[in-house]
């Protein structure tokens, strides 16, 4: 499986977090299963990451919403600021280009057509407030 392909299925589970609060194998085991979805090490680092931290990840995101909040957004939009998030804070070894680079790619194939500009607007936002390249 190709990185892209982890992160489209790391989205694809993350996208039923709003409604789903199981515990990472459980999202895994059920979600996979009913989405019919390969995980491999990658895709679930990114989950692992993403779900230990989704309120520091929620709290760094929500400055940089202007007017709207976390409630109001776009499901897309959320599953795909979550996991890119989960990869600039804690996965420091991916190049923020690239994690913002397929953070518009997943919004573009998946959300609506202004989606990606707002991921990638929000996603530059939260790197430019810490300071990276």
């Amino acid at each position: 499986m190709t990185r892209h392909q982890s992160r489209v299925n790391a989205f694809l589970l993350a996208f039923q977090l709003p409604s789903n609060s199981l515990p990472l194998e459980e999202i895994v085991s059920e979600s996979a299963g009913e989405l019919e979805l390969e995980t491999d090490e990658f895709c679930e680092l990114i989950l692992k990451n993403t779900l230990e931290n989704l309120e520091d990840i929620d709290g760094a995101v929500s400055p940089h919403l202007k007017n709207w909040s976390l409630v109001r957004l776009p499901r897309v939009s959320l599953a795909v600021l979550r996991i890119s998030c989960a990869q600039i804070f804690y996965m420091k070894d991916i190049p923020l280009s690239v994690v913002i680079n397929e953070a518009v790619e997943i919004a573009k194939e998946y959300g609506d057509e202004e989606e990606y500009s707002f991921v990638n607007g929000v996603l530059r936002s939260v790197a430019d407030r810490l300071g990276l390249e």
